[in-house]
């Protein structure tokens, strides 16, 4: 027996105001337990986001959640900044920031994997839906742990219709019954019309089973196991991500990297003080939704409120 039967992994850094919400969410339908890597100092994040911070401190008392300060050096993310001699920091072979994520992966792999059957690996704005059953746990149960390494979930392209850019930065989990949800309308090859946007997907693996973890793919043992496609009939996951950029007025990251390395090989500097007048700047400027990008006409997919007010007690 292990402590859990599911858990998440995210890492996080320029939207920790999807915590509450995506956690909500899922623990309703039968998460138990969610591994939040801060891609930074946590010190930062509770002076950014101070009501997310005690939020996931209350979430970590209750044994919800688990808050990892992921300030690692030797793949961080925002390095693509740095001018290192003969390396292409835009070649898709060195994009840091997967590099950093993989660590993130293989962390919750190696570190408590042995506590849970599930593990799956999501973003703060993805959201999974099931479309057979009112929960994750039921739709589980339809597979036998021990011979499946990973169930691949297809990715829906999604938006809020009508939500604007102040109440995204606030997001809450109201919202997603406030609003109608847009997806891409498709057809498949048989000419059948069903809700899909074109993209990879990500996976819920039993850790059991895999050997290498990657942003969107999976290394299994030798000894084959199973590996589920899942059909949208099935589930999928909604995915609200909105495009985002850096802000050239706020001076955090910037300045955390020309601070380090000090000029000495072996003395590392580490952070900007919060008394720098640009440090409370927004980092990130958010801008349309990524599904706007995508040609074709948008339909209404709102099983997710029907997941939702069935969850609720």
């Amino acid at each position: 027996m292990y402590k859990y039967n599911l858990v998440f992994t995210t890492m996080f850094y320029h939207n920790p105001f999807m915590v509450e919400p995506w956690v909500e969410y899922h623990k309703n339908l039968g998460v138990d337990h969610f591994y939040l890597y801060y891609d930074g100092l946590l010190s930062d994040l509770e002076k950014k986001a101070p009501d997310t911070y005690n939020k996931i401190l209350e979430y970590c008392e209750q044994d919800i959640t688990t808050l990892i300060e992921w300030d690692i050096h030797d793949g961080n993310s925002w390095r693509h900044e740095l001018n290192i001699p003969n390396v292409d920091m835009g070649d898709e072979n060195v994009r840091l920031w997967e590099k950093h994520r993989m660590h993130q992966f293989h962390d919750t792999l190696w570190k408590y994997g042995h506590l849970t059957n599930w593990v799956g690996n999501f973003d703060l704005d993805e959201f999974f839906i099931t479309e057979k059953h009112n929960n994750i746990t039921d739709f589980l149960s339809q597979y036998n742990v021990d011979k499946v390494s990973h169930i691949r979930v297809i990715n829906n392209w999604a938006e809020l219709d009508g939500m604007t850019m102040k109440e995204y930065k606030k997001f809450d989990l109201n919202d997603l019954l406030k609003y109608d949800t847009f997806v891409l309308k498709s057809k498949d090859k048989n000419g059948e019309i069903f809700l899909y946007s074109t993209s990879e997907g990500k996976y819920i693996y039993n850790p059991r089973n895999v050997i290498e973890l990657r942003n969107h793919h999976v290394e299994v043992y030798p000894d084959y196991k199973e590996v589920v496609h899942l059909d949208y009939r099935d589930a999928s996951y909604l995915h609200y991500k909105r495009e985002w950029t850096e802000n050239s007025e706020s001076n955090l990251r910037k300045d955390y990297m020309r601070r380090w390395p000090t000029g000495h090989k072996n003395v590392w500097g580490h952070h900007i003080s919060d008394s720098d007048p640009n440090y409370d700047i927004d980092e990130y400027i958010f801008g349309k939704w990524a599904l706007s990008n995508i040609e074709g006409e948008k339909i209404f997919n709102n099983r997710i409120k029907d997941l939702i007010r069935g969850s609720i007690k």
